[in-house]
Formats: C-alpha cells, structure tokens, sequence
C-alpha cells in the first residue's frame, strides 16, 4: 500500500469525524462564504462558472452560482460520465435536473457541455499551499487535468475554515492544486 494513500485515508476519516461534530451553522456559513466569494470574485457574464452541489458536509455553493446566473454568468455542474472522467454541463435555474450516480442532482445529458474558465472545488480538507484533499476517486483532479489542457480557467477551493490544515497534505504526481481557495471569513491565492 501506497504511503501517500494510507495518509490521505487517514486525514479523509478525520476530516469526516471533525464534519460530523461540527455543530456549526451551516446555512449562515454559506452565506458568509457567498458574500465572500462574490467579494473576491465579482460576477462576469464573459466566464462560465462551473459549481457543484453540495453531498453531505460540504459547503454550498448553489447561492454563489444562482447570484453569478442572475448577472448573466453562464453556470455548469459536473457530470460524472465514467470512471475518473466528469464533464461539466450548462445549469439554469429551470434546468430539468436528474439524479446523479452519488446522489446530487446534476442536468440532463441534453444539456450542453461547457468549459468553465471558474471551477469551484469541493474538498475535505486543503493545506496552505493549495493542496486539497478530496473524498479519493479522483474525478476533480482527473476534469482539472483534462481542461489544464485546452485552456486557462482558474481552480478556487471552497471550504469551511475549519477544513483548512497548516500541515502539508501529501501530493501525489495526478493531484491537481487550487489557484485560490475561498472560506467563510478569508480568500487565499496559491502562487
């Protein structure tokens, strides 16, 4: 077994007991990240957002993207399509939404498939230098491979404040770091 596997296991089932304490005030919390997170980066109608919803302890970034839609940004969620592959599909807020494989929902495979030049990250934990920890099935770091190919976009993290580490989280040559991380009371840009 690989070092840097067992490691991350071993901070992805910390991660889920300290979520699972938490009893912190979700909803105000992501309301706190959304107005930070529109602070740091204002709508734009000329770049396409893609955002995730949120599984269970995750943050929610559905306010930040129904606010970017409002302002004539155009939104996408993922869609797994495969094992380590996920796209990212064009989301209205009259799009017709369907189950995912994990339970989320996501839009139908009608929708146009989109390339966000802002992708919103979910995490489980992610250290100072942008390294994040993700549930271990690699379609983030596979999808942020992928568009790193074809174009520029910018990768933000989004978390609770507690999900940020001061120790280093081990990387492994497929991780793909954030460009800036975003959490209810701060904004970090990755060098």
């Amino acid at each position: 077994m690989d070092d840097h596997d067992s490691e991350k296991r071993k901070l992805r089932r910390g991660a889920h007991a300290r979520a699972a304490e938490s009893s912190i005030e979700r909803k105000k919390l992501d309301r706190d990240l959304c107005q930070k997170y529109l602070e740091a980066f204002p709508p734009d109608p000329e770049k396409t957002l893609a955002f995730f919803w949120p599984l269970a302890r995750e943050c929610d970034t559905r306010m930040i993207a129904e606010t970017c839609h409002d302002m004539g940004m155009p939104c996408a969620l993922p869609v797994v399509t495969g094992p380590r592959n996920m796209v990212f599909r064009q989301w209205r807020r009259d799009s017709t939404m369907i189950k995912s494989r994990v339970g989320t929902l996501e839009p139908r495979t009608d929708a146009p498939i989109i390339q966000p030049d802002i992708v919103l990250v979910p995490l489980m934990m992610v250290d100072m230098k942008g390294t994040r920890l993700g549930r271990g099935a690699g379609y983030y770091d596979s999808a942020l491979a992928a568009l790193r190919k074809t174009h520029d976009f910018m990768a933000i993290g989004i978390a609770y404040d507690w999900q940020l580490t001061e120790d280093p989280i081990p990387a492994e040559d497929h991780d793909q770091r954030l460009d800036a991380l975003v959490t209810p009371s701060r904004v970090f840009i990755f060098s």
